[in-house]
């Protein structure tokens, strides 16, 4: 009996210490997979964070480099309500220009149909579109109508 307590204890000590692995700063994250569909590996090297939310979201991407500064960010615009409404549920990359911001209010009649109440609020407030706060009040004007 005595060794039966020996040899399930040593069992646990061994099962712990596989548990506890350390991975080097510098490696990349290895993920498990468990019949979930996962990366194998993942990378801190990018990350999202969603500016504006409603029936369009604007999402801001900042992406690190190899030496771990921050590059300038990238935006899309994405509508998770309804697939069908943009892009078929793909994320549209966006610039912060005049220019992008045309062409994204000309993307589809679902979208163009705002456009002019829109832009009539962009010149009423002046908001500069290369800027980030300017997409950001448009997008928000623009989500008010759903």
């Amino acid at each position: 009996m005595k060794y039966l307590y020996i040899l399930t204890a040593f069992i646990l000590i061994t099962s712990l210490a596989q548990a506890q692995t350390k991975t080097s700063s510098k490696a990349p994250i290895q993920a498990q997979q468990r019949g979930v569909n996962v990366p194998k590996t993942i990378s801190p090297s990018s990350f999202e964070s969603p500016i504006v939310n409603g029936r369009l979201t604007m999402i801001r991407i900042t992406e690190r480099d190899a030496n771990g500064n921050a590059t300038p960010p990238t935006y899309s615009i994405i509508c998770y309500e309804d697939p069908k409404f943009l892009n078929e549920g793909k994320a549209v990359d966006v610039r912060l220009t005049q220019l992008s911001f045309e062409s994204f209010f000309n993307s589809n009649a679902a979208i163009s149909s705002k456009k002019q109440a829109v832009v009539k609020y962009v010149q009423e407030k002046n908001l500069p579109l290369t800027e980030e706060k300017g997409w950001i009040a448009a997008l928000k004007y623009f989500n008010s109508f759903y």
